[in-house]
């Protein structure tokens, strides 16, 4: 599974790469296509991180652990829209900057004083977010056609008044 896992990450790459020059609307580039290849090493290391709160023995469970590996290399090389982090935007307004700053090192303290608690919390969270940017993603998609759909019924009431 670990090879699985491998190859997996280096088609995600490859993708990736051949991606680049693809004409697509603005507002997708705040999506990925798949799980990056980041989070995928951060992910796949989920049993590892509750091994060390006690709350999982990954020997005990090694048919578990493999079918964890092949979950997150399938969703690296799916095309299930992944929330990018470009959501922020291109500046973050004054009134979020201090509390970014706070939330970041209390994050980092946190990974230096719990690393597994907080590596599983912030894996689970990604994890989670998955099907929210899926929901996103497709709403955000169908928006032109419903915007293009409301567009065509005001012109068809213009011509009927004329």
């Amino acid at each position: 599974m670990a090879l699985v896992f491998a190859l997996a990450t280096g088609l995600r790459l490859a993708r990736f790469n051949t991606m680049i020059d693809v004409e697509k609307p603005k507002w997708q580039s705040d999506y990925f296509t798949g799980m990056p290849a980041p989070a995928g090493a951060i992910t796949v290391l989920l049993p590892l991180y509750l091994d060390g709160l006690g709350l999982f023995d990954v020997r005990s469970w090694p048919w578990l652990i493999a079918l964890s590996r092949l979950a997150m290399a399938a969703l690296l090389v799916s095309t299930i829209p992944t929330f990018s982090g470009k959501l922020l935007g291109e500046r973050i307004s004054p009134e979020y900057v201090m509390p970014l700053f706070v939330g970041t090192a209390a994050v980092v303290a946190l990974l230096l004083t719990y690393p597994y608690g907080t590596l599983a919390m912030l894996t689970l969270l990604y994890l989670g977010t998955i099907p929210l940017s899926y929901q996103r993603f497709q709403r955000r998609l169908h928006e032109p056609a419903a915007q293009a759909a409301t567009g065509a019924e005001a012109d068809q009431h213009g011509a009927d008044r004329r």
